[in-house]
């Protein structure tokens, strides 16, 4: 079987992979975190399935994310041609015979045309959640203090954050308690979505909004030269701005979105010492993530006490 034989594989399953791969056996949820299916780790795996490619991110496993194809030859220990020769029953493909080269365009155009739309619809949801984020923040929230309980849990203060003043049941029937931590999530100057934390410290994001590139920073300005530390979660960010008071801390909100806040924060800042704060966790994601971003924004990466 050729690469391109592999590839026109590829572009006729595109759109399918969710029934492909539990038609392989391999248990996938859409866009949902769950077991992984490859390595078990619970709730560290998502299949997010972006642009119908069959997508995919787990914290523990080796390579830990790809497409539908990639977990097939992560789930079987098998090589892309073995992988795709097991895909192309599921997909009405017979790899012994040669694969109409006509039918691979329909099925890219329709890919294309599929993706347009997922595009243009995540744009509505975003830009729906975001005008709901600034209406929360508006109507339920007041500046949080240092009596929050979330905050009196971890010992920190709250740098600008919000906090619920009453109880708030969203739309989608999201339920949270007054005191419940509000931290918002910039993208530039607007606020795209929302993170609640709750007294025992379970965090959820508003949902639709966008995460991706959001940050939540714990200063009012940041120099052009400034020592710059950039975390996952808002109290280990705050935990180190409270000890270290000159310097510039930023929320990344999660493991994943530290590469990318790095390259955002080195863009507007090429001058500025972009140093970043490893998570200790059980699976290396916090300290692998770290070492990825410093090297993307020519830093470097600790892992402080506060992220033991």
């Amino acid at each position: 079987m050729s690469n391109n034989s592999v590839s026109a594989l590829v572009a006729i399953a595109n759109g399918h992979w969710l029934n492909v791969l539990n038609g392989l056996g391999i248990s996938v949820n859409g866009n949902k975190h769950q077991a992984c299916p490859v390595c078990g780790g619970k709730d560290r795996f998502r299949f997010d399935d972006k642009d119908g490619r069959g997508t995919w991110f787990c914290n523990q496993c080796e390579p830990n994310s790809g497409d539908g194809l990639a977990l097939v030859c992560n789930a079987f220990g098998v090589k892309p041609y073995q992988a795709a020769c097991m895909v192309a029953p599921l997909v009405g493909l017979d790899m012994g015979n040669p694969i109409d080269a006509e039918r691979v365009k329909r099925h890219q155009q329709r890919a294309a045309q599929q993706q347009l739309q997922s595009q243009q619809q995540q744009q509505k949801t975003r830009e729906k959640a975001a005008q709901l984020a600034y209406s929360i923040t508006r109507q339920y929230c007041i500046k949080a203090t240092a009596d929050n309980e979330y905050l009196q849990v971890k010992g920190v203060m709250p740098f600008g954050c919000l906090e619920l003043n009453r109880p708030v049941t969203l739309p989608n029937r999201q339920s949270f308690k007054s005191d419940t931590l509000v931290i918002p999530v910039f993208n530039g100057s607007l606020i795209t979505s929302l993170q609640f934390i709750s007294a025992d410290g379970q965090k959820t994001f508003l949902a639709g909004g966008q995460i991706k590139g959001g940050m939540f920073p714990l200063c009012s300005q940041i120099e052009a030269t400034a020592t710059i530390y950039i975390g996952e979660g808002f109290a280990t960010c705050a935990a180190v701005a409270e000890d270290m008071p000159q310097a510039r801390v930023i929320c990344a909100f999660n493991a994943g979105g530290l590469v990318e806040i790095a390259k955002l924060v080195r863009r507007s800042r090429p001058q500025a010492n972009i140093i970043m704060l490893a998570d200790n966790d059980r699976s290396g994601a916090g300290e692998h993530y770290a070492k990825l971003a410093a090297i993307a924004a020519n830093g470097c990466y600790i892992m402080p006490e506060v992220c033991a």
